[in-house]
């Protein structure tokens, strides 16, 4: 499989919260809350612009992408995104700990209980860094 390395930009200022609801998949698990929708769109549009690298892996399904970095000037932004997918009732490990959660993103021990993707409507490529063969 080629797992192709890009480095891409958040383009997500106009996300509405019809848009967000949309790509949920209810028979996964609960629908999310208005609240959830909300803190959502707000970290999207705050990340417009903001760069991150992403991979084609097979970490990823269909239109998205797994995010692997950031640069450090994105550090607060990406902490942000990272804490709104914390709050997902299913899968978040930190819902309502913002502060435990901070504490241990800063410590350098906060680790996902799984990928982080993106879709690809909410990035833009802007290159590909590498690209290699397994």
């Amino acid at each position: 499989m080629r797992i192709k390395i890009y480095k891409a930009r958040f383009q997500t200022a106009g996300k509405t919260s019809e848009e967000i609801r949309s790509e949920y998949d209810d028979s996964i698990g609960p629908p999310p809350t208005t609240e959830e929708i909300e803190l959502w769109r707000k970290t999207l549009i705050a990340l417009d612009g903001t760069e991150l690298f992403v991979t084609n892996s097979f970490l990823s399904s269909g239109d998205r992408y797994t995010i692997i970095s950031w640069p450090n000037e994105s550090d607060e932004k990406m902490m942000e995104f990272v804490y709104a997918a914390e709050q997902d009732s299913m899968f978040g490990t930190y819902q309502n700990e913002r502060e435990q959660f901070i504490k241990d993103w800063k410590t350098e021990k906060y680790e996902p209980s799984g990928s982080l993707s993106v879709g690809a409507s909410d990035i833009k490529i802007i290159e590909e860094l590498r690209r290699s063969n397994d």
